[in-house]
Formats: C-alpha cells, sequence, structure tokens
C-alpha cells in the first residue's frame, strides 16, 4: 500500500490535504515529518508504482473456503494468483471521529473510507465491492525508535458481488465458488507490519504528493458471519434489550426492527471489539411486538 499527503496545487490529481498533526512526535529525533498522511491506496493507484501488481496476494494456508479451493485446482489456478486491490481512501474530516491517540499506550487508531475494492485472479476480475472502513492501528513504543512502530490494519465487513463477466468462464466459475463460500457472510482484509510509521519514500512534486509506501509483513482475508442475536428481555422503561454474540471485532453492523417483517428501520450500529455487544430499541415500549435483525453495515 502506499499513503501519502498532497502539499500543493501543482498537478495535484486529489484535492490538496494534509493528516493531523502528530503532536507527540514533534521535536523528538529522528522525526523530520510529523503529519499523518491523508490518503491510502493500492501503489498502482494513479501510476504511484507501475511495477506494483496488488495490494494484497494470497497464499496458503487457506480454512474456510472449500468451494473456492475446489474450484481452484478444478480450473487450473493456484491460490497465490489471487489479489486484491483497493482505490482512494481518505482520512476524510480528520477530526476526533476519525483518529485517537492514547498517550499511555503510545497507541493511535485512524478510520480511512471510500473507494471501491477489486479481488482479480490471475489479472482477471473476479469480485468486486465498495471498500469498507478500514482502521489503522499504530503502536509507537518508543517514541524515539523508528524501527519499533508497530502498524496493524483491518478492514469491517466487506460484501462483494461478482464482478467476473469480462473474464474468461474459468475465472466465473472461480467467482461464483467463492461467492457460495460467503454465503450470507462478508469478508474482510488483516494486515500487520513492523515499519516506521512516518517514512518519505513517495515524491512526486508533479502532482503534489509526499508520502511513504507500507509493507505488510503479513496478512489474510478473513471470512466473516453477521451476529447471533441472543434471546432479550425488556427493561424497566419497558424497553427491548438484547445481545449480538459471535461479532466479529472491528466489523460494523446495524440492528433493525420491524412490525412486519417487511419495513426495517435501524436500532443500533455498532463496532464490536470483543465478539458481541449489547443494543436497546426504544421502539418496543410503545409496539407490543418488533422483529429484530442484524446486518453488516
Amino acid at each position: 500500500m502506499v499513503n501519502w499527503n498532497v502539499t500543493g496545487l501543482t498537478g495535484a490529481v486529489e484535492p490538496p490535504r494534509v493528516g493531523h498533526e502528530l503532536t507527540w512526535l514533534r521535536g523528538l529525533p529522528p522525526y523530520t515529518n510529523y503529519y499523518a498522511y491523508h490518503y491510502v491506496a493500492s501503489r498502482d493507484y494513479d501510476g504511484i508504482d507501475p511495477d506494483a501488481t496488488s495490494a494484497f496476494r494470497a497464499g496458503a494456508p487457506v480454512a474456510g473456503f472449500t468451494n473456492l479451493l475446489a474450484a481452484l485446482a478444478a480450473n487450473g489456478f493456484t491460490i497465490a494468483q489471487l489479489s486484491a486491490r483497493f482505490g482512494l481512501m481518505t482520512l476524510g474530516a480528520d477530526d476526533a471521529q476519525v483518529w485517537n491517540y492514547d498517550a499511555a499506550s503510545a497507541v493511535e487508531t485512524r478510520r480511512y473510507r471510500g473507494g471501491s475494492v477489486r479481488l482479480q485472479l490471475d489479472g482477471q476480475d473476479l469480485v468486486a465491492g465498495p471498500m469498507p472502513d478500514f482502521i489503522f492501528t499504530i503502536r509507537y513504543n518508543v517514541l524515539t525508535n523508528l524501527a519499533d512502530d508497530q502498524i496493524s490494519g483491518v478492514t469491517s465487513a466487506l460484501m462483494p458481488t461478482n464482478n467476473s463477466a469480462g473474464s474468461s468462464a474459468a475465472v466465473q466459475a472461480v467467482a461464483s465458488a467463492l461467492l457460495t463460500d460467503i454465503g450470507p457472510g462478508a469478508l474482510r482484509l488483516v494486515m500487520d507490519s513492523l515499519q516506521p510509521e512516518i517514512q518519505v519514500e513517495l515524491n512526486q512534486p508533479d502532482k503534489s504528493r509526499l508520502g511513504g509506501f507500507l509493507d505488510a509483513q503479513s496478512g489474510r482475508i478473513e471470512l466473516v458471519r453477521p451476529p447471533r442475536l441472543s434471546k432479550g428481555s425488556r427493561d424497566g422503561a419497558d424497553r427491548f434489550r438484547s445481545t449480538a454474540s459471535d461479532a466479529a471485532d472491528a466489523a460494523a453492523y446495524v440492528v433493525e426492527a420491524s412490525t412486519d417483517l417487511r419495513n426495517w428501520s435501524p436500532v443500533a450500529t455498532n463496532f464490536p471489539t470483543a465478539g458481541g455487544f449489547e443494543f436497546i430499541d426504544p421502539g418496543s415500549a410503545t409496539d407490543p411486538r418488533r422483529f429484530f435483525r442484524a446486518l453488516f453495515r
């Protein structure tokens, strides 16, 4: 992946934006850049690295994708030919809702949004969809040591659709198998890296870009399922209270309610962090019967 800021107007493809100031690094050697990178994308974005083939490339071991593995073998492919690339994501408003720094633990979190993601097989389109939120966690550890920065990233739920219409029949068969494996669930991307968070390797003055490359030492594509809603109860205000369990960490869910199983309205949105979350439905205080469902957001 590649991260960057746009520092001027000269040839700029993206709007000029510089990420929030990393005040906790100000004045500490050996840092020379004290600002987060506002943009992130695959290295092949807009010719930044023309030699890049993807942001993620699959490899063994593989678990939970039995139909995919069978289709790959039947059509003469290997898992190493599966790759993912994504388009432009940003920090958006870049405010307190987007990033946070905990001084006690020297850990920063950021949320990048926007763009789309494509999974390809042997360079041919497989499935695609809107890129879900990408949550970056940066553990600075010893602030004056560039080499010990631990960077991890996890997306929320990716719900892809078939994008193989223009690909070969063999790739179309694999796309169908992958979507069968996903079923009512979703995918998410996870990666980890040990490298300096602030580094300046990308310098494109003709497009006013200044940034750095992120080399993931490990990563994976995971299959996640919608959470299960537990049997609930009414609280003292006669509102329905329930718990959703088996929720994937960092995946975003919305709980919806209905009185007729046809018309649904949201009652809670959550980012699980420990395999579940609790929600309260105020509308149940006036409706004698309500139905609930949990969906990926």
